[in-house]
């Protein structure tokens, strides 16, 4: 994948301060997107990128339950992780 945003939700940027960061601000903003994104049209999967390195966000995606699928790169950046959370289950 190189070009272009993916699927029709997706979380462009994510930022904590880092005094901040492990106080549960960003698992909660990701559960208060994600529960407006179940009362949203063809809502079933959240779509995320981060940037690889030193620092890097990845752990906690994962940690949360998205799915590293591959690399996205947006016009002349450096290529970023692609991540997925399903946002629908087996119950839904």
């Amino acid at each position: 994948m190189s070009e272009g945003l993916v699927g029709p939700y997706y979380l462009w940027r994510l930022l904590i301060d880092e005094a901040f960061q492990g106080h549960g601000y960003g698992a909660a903003t990701i559960d208060a997107v994600t529960d407006y994104l179940k009362i949203r049209p063809n809502a079933d999967v959240l779509w995320t990128s981060c940037a690889k390195g030193l620092g890097e966000p990845l752990p906690f995606f994962l940690h949360y339950g998205f799915e590293l699928v591959g690399d996205v790169q947006f016009d002349e950046d450096e290529p970023e992780h692609l991540l997925r959370l399903e946002l629908t289950g087996p119950s839904e």
